[in-house]
């Protein structure tokens, strides 16, 4: 026997303790946030530790982090940190991953994936049952979704949540502010690391923005009405064009911009004019606010060569204003600003849509995931 294994024998002799593991992609954000924070409020921390396994332990340095609250790598560290991270992994009762998969060490242990978004395009790669690990529970937006879980992926239907997101609870306050701002959130075209995920003719990650002339065309539009466009980028997106061409009313609503103004990602989202996006799972997480939603597909076919769809016709399937170049987008805009008959058609496809991929909840998600881990 390994020393590795004999290790890992003498890991499962320890009791396993009170406590919960959280991930997510960016650290301390999405799904995974919204638990914390609930069990912050609860004080859960004063008697129990709650561990976030982090990607990048360079970051939220200044974080004034609550008692009991610590931060672990996911990966490396010291001998004494790789150590740690084994007995936090082996002996604390509760794990709700968001992005990165944390798998269970031992029987004893709860865990609920909570993902980071419904399916627009998914990477066979990642979402596979092998990847996935063994899971008590994962969540879904609703019944809808257990064909694609259940069906395609294997999930057991038992183990399948149709309860929705922790995140999107805060999508059904009302709104906090009275800027008049539309958000566009695309999914990512020029990837930093792994290069373009797409030959992409949208060199500022906006589709139907093809070139500095469009880019001034959408700020002259924006602030002829009065309204500010936020263009929150995908994670993985590349913003090295974008970001020498100064805009007064397009700012790019990134990390930075959020820790600025003290303001979480889906409270922006919560309290804008309306939507664009593409094939992004921010598409669903919007059908709770029940707002306009534009939808850029205009070069899905080139996409979907790179990417697997969920839905058979993408186009068909998801509901919103269809914007296939840059006069349906400024014609969004203004539609988004002033009303009529146009954006309350699109509105009532929002409402059957929102119908079709969404169970309603009498409770927030947060307190319901909550139930199942057995937290008070």
């Amino acid at each position: 026997m390994s020393i590795k294994s004999l290790l890992f024998k003498v890991f499962c002799l320890l009791p396993i303790k009170e406590g919960i593991v959280l991930e997510s992609h960016p650290d301390f954000s999405d799904n995974s946030y919204a638990i914390y924070r609930e069990l912050i409020k609860r004080g859960y921390n004063k008697n129990h530790p709650i561990y976030w396994m982090v990607h990048d332990m360079t970051t939220e340095d200044d974080m004034d982090l609550p008692e009991n609250v610590e931060r672990i790598p996911l990966d490396g560290g010291t001998f004494s940190m790789k150590i740690k991270r084994l007995l936090v992994l082996y002996r604390t009762r509760c794990i709700c991953d968001c992005n990165r998969y944390i798998y269970k060490r031992r029987d004893g242990q709860l865990r609920i994936h909570l993902g980071h978004g419904m399916p627009i395009k998914y990477v066979k790669s990642y979402t596979n049952l092998e990847q996935i690990g063994d899971v008590d529970y994962y969540l879904m937006f609703g019944k809808y979704w257990m064909d694609f879980y259940h069906g395609t992926i294997g999930i057991p239907e038992e183990k399948l949540l149709p309860i929705g997101y922790p995140r999107n609870d805060e999508l059904k306050g009302d709104s906090e502010s009275d800027e008049r701002y539309i958000i566009w959130m695309p999914t990512y075209r020029q990837h930093k690391k792994n290069g373009p995920a797409t030959e992409t003719r949208f060199p500022y990650g906006m589709p139907e923005v093809e070139n500095e002339g469009d880019l001034k065309a959408l700020n002259a539009c924006l602030e002829k009405l009065g309204v500010k466009m936020l263009f929150r980028p995908h994670p993985a997106q590349d913003l090295g064009v974008f970001e020498r061409v100064k805009l007064s009313n397009v700012i790019v609503a990134d990390d930075e911009y959020l820790k600025a103004r003290e303001k979480s990602l889906y409270s922006i989202v919560r309290d804008s004019l309306a939507l664009i996006t593409d094939y992004s799972s921010i598409y669903f997480d919007y059908l709770v606010t029940g707002k306009p939603i534009g939808l850029t597909l205009g070069d899905a076919r080139e996409f979907f060569e790179h990417n697997t769809c969920v839905f058979e016709d993408v186009r068909e399937s998801l509901a919103g204003w269809k914007i296939d170049g840059m006069r349906d987008l400024l014609d969004f805009i203004q539609a988004v600003s002033e009303g009529g008959e146009k954006i309350d058609a699109v509105l009532r496809d929002v409402e059957d849509a929102r119908n079709i991929f969404l169970d309603q909840q009498d409770r927030p998600t947060t307190e319901i995931v909550l139930d199942y881990l057995n937290i008070d």
